[in-house]
């Protein structure tokens, strides 16, 4: 029996270091120590048949990173987390997965956006200081036309700090979009423009990617 899962993992803490390569090689190794049969190319030099969702830059945390897994057993989908939840050892963790239908695309040219949540440090009413300073870093490295939209989030629990939600493209599709967002620099050039006010980063997290579809943001569980 031959089918595909699609699984979200998190990756943060010291594997937020790990590069997209380091990343697939442990997820593998994982695979197989669980025994989980996977499915491989043919040719000389087989390979698992697994693919994932566009890299993060190293050093930022992630709580959406996405794979497709095509297996050759019938392990369902609950025994699949816990027997690779039990092989990461929580160096990373899985928290979905769901089949995927025969015909979907890969990840890779599914997912069209990122969306991150950037803390600044600084006061609620310095807020409109924040947006300007990000909309001259975008300007600056023309990556205007890379953010699809940005916008301040309320939070009573989070004192002390502003938080700003950003959905930029990870993919350039004609008609739509020219340009990628690049997420070092923009940080760099806007820890530099709040630097003069006295504010800074305090840290940025990926939350989740998304898909679009008749102007729709579907995530890549939503979609299939």
């Amino acid at each position: 029996m031959e089918k595909t899962i699609r699984f979200r993992f998190i990756k943060k803490g010291e594997q937020k270091y790990l590069s997209h390569l380091d990343m697939i090689n442990m997820m593998v190794r994982a695979l197989r120590r669980a025994k989980v049969k996977m499915k491989y190319s043919s040719g000389f030099n087989p390979r698992p048949r697994i693919s994932f969702s566009p890299p993060i830059p190293l050093g930022i945390d992630s709580l959406a990173e996405y794979a497709d897994v095509t297996v050759t057993d019938p392990v369902k989908e609950k025994e699949f987390l816990v027997l690779l939840n039990s092989e990461l050892g929580g160096r990373m963790k899985l928290i979905g997965a769901i089949e995927v239908p025969p015909g979907t695309k890969n990840l890779m040219s599914q997912v069209d956006i990122a969306s991150y949540l950037i803390r600044v440090r600084g006061r609620s009413e310095e807020k409109t200081v924040v947006l300007d300073c990000m909309k001259g870093c975008l300007k600056d490295l023309d990556l205007e036309e890379a953010v699809h939209d940005m916008e301040i989030i309320r939070s009573i629990a989070d004192r002390g700090n502003i938080l700003i939600r950003l959905h930029a493209f990870v993919r350039a599709l004609a008609g739509r979009n020219a340009k990628v967002f690049k997420v070092r620099g923009f940080l760099e050039c806007l820890g530099t423009a709040l630097a003069g006010r006295n504010m800074g980063v305090e840290s940025i997290i990926k939350e989740e990617l998304f898909i679009l579809e008749k102007n729709k943001k579907l995530t890549p569980f939503e979609v299939l």
